[in-house]
């Protein structure tokens, strides 16, 4: 029981007690030394500098955040309605009072903005020929990452600072293209108050440069030059595509404050508890973003990194945790009518019951992801040396599951799949190479009237799509 106690509460008894006695010690020798005065001063403005970077990365990085999930929506339908993109905008931009618009550009031109109340003079405004766009328009889409613009004067007034994520769409050969950008648009002003720059300034003069997420190296666009020249403490800010510098100093400058006394403890105590709480909340931001970096907003299934990544896993697993396993590579033969028809409000409702049926008909072993608009990839593995029969057994519960009539606003739609199978370490000990039989079974499935799955044979399905001829593939 004590020794439970103590593994509960020790540490945090232990640290709240070297906490306070550092705090007592470094008050002593502040009022003996000289040099104890300097140092606390500066570790001061560093806690601002550090509280304030960190406020930024957060608050800079949740609009990257919004603004990719905005690029992958129109990654995986570069055709969504104008009424799903302001219903998924205004959710996306929620309550927060900084957030000025949210627009899409595909080749750069502004076709669609949110709000459009306030926000009209941007439509039809193309980014890339504005000379204090074009520069970052080009890095987001050569470095294919969203890039932080400005702060920068708005078209509709006032001053933002706006994310641009690159959009490349697969064409229907498997070719990435460039499609446009989507951005985010918040108010400098507001973003500045709620990080508490302007606070800030009230205990040190701060200074920031990097405009257009170019570091050190680049413009200045808050407080003073000076400072950049002077004994400073400093702090990059990682912002998306590249960072800002922050320097701060004392608010009178590097000079010894005799006045330092035992009330500052109540102040580091606060200090030290908002920076738990910073650090917590920013870890839990961490994980909440991971989570959604890794799963499809529609199906809520994993998304394409989620299940290569457990693929290669599952392979490197081969011998010890892994005996055996394998892909279901699905493609829907009939589902573009569905969205042609009747439209794709309906075609994702589709979607959505479908991913739940298949996810349903899946064991304790199979994890099973959306990978583009109809197609789905499904990996298998086991202690077993049976994956062929499971594989197969797997494939048939899910041709009976997609093939089940639903019923969506008096809709009656039959959808039916094609399904490529392949093994590994029999067929191959690659997940690329694995996922490139698994797809060349599917082409012989759809070829072979589909509604059917097809376990890959090695020589029989190699064919190039494009020549026609025989391709062996890569070991």
């Amino acid at each position: 029981m004590h020794r439970s106690m103590w593994r509960r509460w020790g540490p945090v008894g232990l640290g709240l007690l070297l906490l306070v006695a550092g705090i007592a010690i470094t008050m002593y020798l502040a009022h003996q030394h000289q040099s104890g005065i300097q140092e606390a001063n500066r570790q001061r403005i560093e806690n601002i500098a550090h509280a304030l970077a960190i406020s930024l990365e957060r608050y800079v990085g949740s609009l990257a955040v919004r603004s990719e999930a905005l690029a992958a929506l129109v990654e995986m339908n570069p055709d969504v309605s104008a009424s799903e993109l302001e219903h998924f905008a205004e959710r996306l931009m929620g309550a927060d009072p900084a957030f000025r618009n949210l627009a899409l550009a595909p080749d750069d031109v502004i076709t669609f903005v949110y709000p459009p109340a306030g926000n009209e003079p941007v439509l039809g405004v193309d980014l890339s020929q504005r000379a204090e766009q074009s520069e970052v328009i080009h890095r987001a889409r050569d470095e294919k990452q969203t890039i932080l613009a400005g702060p920068l004067n708005l078209l509709q007034g006032g001053v933002g600072i706006a994310t641009r994520s690159p959009v490349f769409v697969t064409d229907p050969t498997g070719e990435s293209r460039y499609w446009g950008l989507t951005a985010l648009v918040a108010d400098y002003g507001i973003v500045s108050k709620r990080i508490g720059l302007d606070s800030a300034r009230s205990e040190a003069n701060v200074a920031l440069r990097g405009r257009d997420a170019t570091g050190a190296e680049g413009e200045i666009f808050f407080g003073r030059p000076d400072l950049f020249d002077a004994p400073r403490v400093s702090a990059d800010i990682p912002v998306p595509g590249g960072s800002w510098l922050l320097v701060a100093e004392p608010r009178d400058g590097w000079i010894s404050n005799w006045a330092f006394s035992a009330p500052l403890m109540p102040l580091g105590i606060v200090l030290s508890v908002v920076f738990a709480v910073l650090g917590f909340r920013i870890a839990s931001d961490r994980v909440a973003i991971r989570e959604l970096a890794m799963s499809d907003p529609l199906t809520r299934l994993p998304n394409r990194r989620h299940v290569q990544w457990h693929l290669a896993e599952c392979i490197e697993n081969l011998g010890t945790r892994v005996g055996c396993g394998g892909v279901i590579l699905i493609d829907f033969d009939d589902f573009k009518p569905v969205n042609d028809l009747l439209g794709h409000r309906i075609g994702d409702e589709v979607l959505r019951v479908i991913s739940g049926r298949m996810r349903s008909a899946l064991g304790n072993n199979d994890v099973l992801a959306r990978v583009g608009g109809d197609e789905f990839l499904m990996v298998h593995s086991s202690i077993s040396n049976a994956c062929r029969n499971e594989l197969e057994s797997t494939a048939s519960r899910l041709l009976a599951a997609i093939s089940q009539p639903i019923h969506v606003e008096d809709n009656e739609i039959r959808v039916r799949a094609s399904m490529g199978l392949a093994l590994f370490p029999d067929h191959a000990r690659r997940a690329e190479v694995l996922r490139e039989c698994a797809d060349r079974a599917l082409y012989q499935a759809k070829s072979e009237g589909g509604n059917r799955a097809v376990v890959y044979r090695s020589g029989e399905h190699d064919i190039d799509r494009v020549s026609g001829n025989h391709r062996a593939l890569p070991e």
